[in-house]
């Protein structure tokens, strides 16, 4: 044995340790992880991920790399998950809008039920209504009926076709039974800009992005997307309250990996990411940006995440019919 190891490198001789110690342990004892996030730098679901990085880091010592891989409401960064490597050294952070991407993009190559497993459940948020200060809408009343008295003539912008903003509008729309023109961007901040320059009439933002623009006044918060009124915006309606029943849409941060993960790996990621959003400092942190922490063992999850498909599928297959 000795005149074997004498004619290879420490480096050689560390690479076959970990080839032959599987999956798990090659993670294990990786030395970086990467989480795939779907949105440009700056959006809700980007400042979310640094948050659970740097607590993730803090854990387990692995240093955290944020890749920001944006486009087709998410759905980009979803298909490059899909092919990433089996070890759990790549993480996708989703939106509960991804378990439609296969209805919207029907062409994709991936199918994220099928090609994708959840770890974990960050946290879950809603998103706000907002209009241009000088808006000529007083609230979403007045822009519910001047939509279907013009129809098409209210415009929109969202994070892409997909995307949590899209549908979250999407619901609303269909709700009031109004037609907006759709203008798809790459992110929240890029919503925030229209909003802010009056191209659209409206968007949907995270609670987060909408907060400073709307405490300095330069956009006003007609309704917000949850069952309840937001921690960030006790003054903001919810839909439901303004008298749109089913228009509400809230979502989450997911963490995936490759469907074909080994499961151990997937378990000590599920271990490791619970340990993060169950610490005192996470919870505040995620807090201060919208998000309620809701901690699942691999089992849970796949009931909560079985729940959720079924439910989003029966609500854009609906939109889609009042469309058609």
């Amino acid at each position: 044995m000795a005149p074997f190891v004498r004619g290879f490198s420490m480096a050689a001789v560390a690479a076959l340790v970990v080839a032959f110690a599987g999956p798990e342990n090659a993670a294990a004892q990786a030395a970086t992880i990467r989480f795939l996030v779907p949105t440009s730098p700056g959006s809700d679901a980007d400042s979310s991920s640094r948050v659970i990085a740097e607590r993730f880091q803090a854990q387990t010592g692995q240093a955290v790399v944020i890749e920001n891989r944006v486009g087709a409401g998410g759905s980009i960064a979803a298909v490059a998950l899909a092919s990433s490597p089996l070890n759990g050294e790549v993480v996708g952070m989703q939106g509960k809008s991804y378990l439609l991407f296969k209805e919207e993009f029907p062409a994709l190559k991936i199918d994220p039920s099928r090609d994708l497993a959840p770890v974990a459940l960050l946290g879950r948020s809603a998103t706000v209504l907002a209009i241009p200060a000088q808006s000529r809408f007083a609230g979403l009343k007045e822009l519910a009926e001047f939509g279907r008295a013009n129809p098409g003539q209210l415009t929109y912008a969202s994070a892409g076709q997909g995307s949590t903003t899209f549908w979250a509008a999407q619901r609303m729309l269909a709700a009031s039974k109004v037609t907006a023109v759709h203008i798809p961007f790459k992110g929240s901040p890029e919503i925030v800009s229209e909003l802010l320059s009056g191209r659209v009439d409206f968007g949907y933002l995270p609670s987060l992005v909408a907060s400073s623009q709307i405490a300095s006044g330069k956009l006003k918060a007609i309704a917000v997307s949850a069952t309840r009124r937001l921690v960030l915006f006790p003054q903001v309606p919810t839909t439901l309250e303004l008298g749109l029943e089913d228009a509400e849409y809230e979502s989450w941060l997911m963490a995936l990996v490759p469907a074909k993960t080994p499961l151990a790996v997937q378990e000590r990621l599920n271990r490791q990411f619970t340990e993060v959003v169950k610490s005192a400092e996470t919870v505040a942190q995620l807090g201060r940006l919208g998000h309620e922490t809701d901690a699942m063992n691999l089992a849970q999850l796949r009931e909560f995440v079985a729940r959720e498909q079924a439910k989003s599928t029966e609500m854009a297959r609906a939109i889609r019919g009042q469309r058609n």
